[in-house]
């Protein structure tokens, strides 16, 4: 699984894990990952958080990614690295390079849309919770196009491009998270 997490679409795609290259245009079959390959891919030499409040064990931090930091890198090197077990964050800022996933249930797979070229993060919001002992962020993201065109979905890769402001509040709690063997997904698991 480790190895897998520096692999990039078309490596993926060498490697069966995806069902065509890595954009496909009109006319081409769609690519598709499964869900559990979703995984970081890239790194974030450039991220910095700061510690914004800490009140009542609710920590509230600001995460500044630049350019060249991978998106979803930095949101999951930054909760192992702080011991997050819940939270939930918004972002702003712009990045390129983009992937989110459209998660077909039939094929218990993310449908891949690639946005190419410089866009703006209009949306991105998620949470994090625990899975098999470790921080696992999930995410959404919305961009928009130069034309105001908006594209978005479950992230799967994004690159900063100049920068991305992620406000990060983590909860004093745990919340679990488990797959779901209906759906494929990776889902909270709350204890009453």
């Amino acid at each position: 699984m480790h190895a897998l997490a520096r692999l990039t679409a078309p490596a993926l795609l060498g490697a069966g894990l995806l069902a065509a290259g890595p954009a496909a245009r009109a006319g081409e079959p769609a690519q598709y990952i499964p869900s559990p390959q979703v995984v970081p891919h890239g790194s974030a030499p450039h991220a910095k958080a700061q510690l914004l409040s800490d009140v009542g064990g609710r920590r509230t931090y600001l995460l500044i990614l630049s350019t060249g930091d991978e998106v979803y890198t930095a949101l999951s090197d930054f909760a192992k690295a702080h011991h997050v077990t819940a939270a939930h964050y918004t972002a702003l800022g712009a990045v390129h390079d983009v992937q989110v996933g459209w998660y077909d249930l039939g094929r218990k797979a993310y449908k891949i849309i690639p946005v190419e070229g410089q866009v703006e993060v209009v949306s991105l919001t998620g949470d994090i919770g625990v899975a098999n002992g470790k921080p696992l962020p999930h995410t959404h993201l919305v961009v928009s196009r130069p034309d105001g065109e908006v594209r978005g979905g479950h992230l799967i890769h994004a690159v900063v491009s100049p920068t991305l402001e992620i406000t990060i509040t983590e909860e004093p709690a745990t919340l679990a998270k488990k797959v779901d063997e209906a759906s494929g997904l990776t889902v909270f698991d709350p204890k009453p």
